[in-house]
């Protein structure tokens, strides 16, 4: 019998994340037979691998490593300093980036192309399919959805969302917003004048609903890892519009399945408003190049694998 190889998730610290949850609740769905999955604060020394998801705190790091980098090195976050990061990913076997923008600021910092892979979020197929599942609308607005948390720091464009929302016809376009504090985003769109519909939170089992109620995905963030909402907006064959962000710059292909915003606020909301005769163009793109969440298990394993045969 082949002795498992143990993983350890190692996490730093007891705060809760949505989306970390997630990212291990998929690795103990789909890792393979051969791998067991330990999720603790601290390197647990029986384990063969150790793979660190908040390395700017952790006190010390045992290997084999590898670290994920979940967040946008740019950031102006002083929890998400550069500083707080850089020795850490100096002192790990390998480095996963959600995207390439992400490894291509790693090379401009020192770090060897070999030592970096890119894998990005995927998709759950059993919850969300590679169609678009449009539902019939009993109007002519086209709706813009919009599915993140809403941060005090303004980190997901706030500032910059107001003011283009400002100059998008009411009267040919209303929203739908899933995410923590939305509802007062909500209020300051019905205050210029659209129809809005907002969810504090939304089952994952039902987000499938999301995409088949929008007609395009509005991504206004300053920095993003992800967002994770991308790869399903695009297997819905839901175009995006998305500042160049995080994964964006890998996946979307202008005029084909999204459109970037360039943050001109006249500029994008007329994109915005012209593009309303494009969606079968869009819907249409092919997405053979967006992993499910069983494929990014399966990519993260063979780099386990590696590192413990090197180890």
């Amino acid at each position: 019998m082949v002795k498992a190889m143990r993983i350890n998730f190692v996490m730093s610290e007891d705060k809760q994340s949505g989306i970390l949850r997630d990212f291990s609740q998929y690795f103990k769905n789909f890792m393979p037979a051969h791998s067991k999955l330990v999720i603790t604060n601290e390197p647990d020394q029986s384990c063969d691998v150790f793979h660190y998801h908040r390395p700017n705190i952790c006190k010390h790091i045992e290997g084999p490593s590898l670290t994920t980098v979940h967040h946008d090195p740019k950031d102006t976050d002083r929890w998400l300093d550069w500083s707080n990061f850089h020795l850490k990913y100096s002192n790990m076997d390998h480095i996963v980036c959600l995207n390439s923008t992400q490894k291509n600021f790693l090379i401009s910092q020192g770090f060897k192309n070999s030592k970096i892979s890119v894998i990005p979020h995927g998709y759950n197929p059993d919850l969300i399919s590679m169609r678009k599942n449009r539902l019939t609308q009993q109007d002519s607005k086209f709706t813009l959805g919009m599915i993140s948390k809403r941060y005090g720091r303004r980190v997901k464009g706030e500032a910059y969302f107001r003011e283009l929302s400002k100059r998008i016809d009411t009267d040919k376009f209303k929203f739908l917003l899933v995410g923590e504090g939305r509802d007062l985003t909500a209020v300051e769109l019905e205050s210029f004048g659209f129809e809005v519909q907002s969810f504090d939170y939304m089952p994952y089992k039902m987000i499938a609903s999301f995409y088949a109620k929008i007609d395009a995905l509005l991504v206004t963030s300053i920095f993003e890892g992800g967002p994770a909402n991308l790869p399903e907006a695009l297997v819905t064959r839901t175009p995006v519009f998305t500042t160049p962000v995080g994964m964006a710059p890998d996946f979307i292909v202008e005029g084909v399945n999204g459109y970037f915003l360039t943050g001109n606020y006249c500029a994008d909301s007329q994109l915005i408003m012209d593009r309303i005769g494009c969606f079968e163009e869009i819907s249409s793109a092919s997405l053979d190049n967006v992993p499910t969440w069983r494929d990014v298990v399966l990519r993260y394993t063979k780099i386990y694998e590696d590192l413990h045969r090197a180890g």
